[in-house]
């Protein structure tokens, strides 16, 4: 009776030892397969970062292109604005040599102007002259008849 008593007790330790390694196993199993989800939810979200960062990286690039695209645009209207300027200062410069020339003739004009005033001044003095001699004449004529 003893060695059946040691062999249910037996019996009952390896039952219970099987019971706690069952537990055991359950137990690593629930804890693998919640490392198992967090692996595919990192997964997931490193497939989702991968793919945004793909999507900026285009942006950039886009981006890149269109600011190089405007920097373009800008340096052919800076040349043109450019090409305007001295346009405009070649105009400039045209219109100060034929205000030079104008001024030119506007005092060669007055120059001349002043000297037919003079000549107005020596033929009005002489005609005044004129006038008195046959003033003077007519008034000696009359005299004399």
């Amino acid at each position: 009776a003893a060695s059946l008593l040691d062999a249910a007790a037996s019996l009952a330790d390896a039952e219970a030892r099987e019971a706690e390694g069952q537990a055991r196993e359950a137990a690593m199993s629930r804890v693998l397969e919640g490392l198992r989800v967090e692996l595919a939810a990192a997964w997931e979200r490193e497939a989702a970062l991968g793919t945004e960062v793909e999507e900026e990286q285009a942006l950039l690039v886009v981006a890149r292109e269109e600011m190089q695209e405007r920097m373009v645009q800008r340096c052919v209207e800076v040349a043109a604005a450019r090409e305007d300027v001295t346009m405009l200062q070649t105009e400039v410069e045209d219109e100060r040599a034929r205000l030079a020339v104008s001024k030119q003739e506007v005092a060669a004009a007055a120059t001349d102007l002043a000297v037919a005033h003079g000549e107005v001044s020596a033929a009005t003095d002489r005609a005044a002259a004129l006038s008195k001699e046959l003033a003077d004449a007519r008034h000696a004529g009359g005299r004399a008849e």
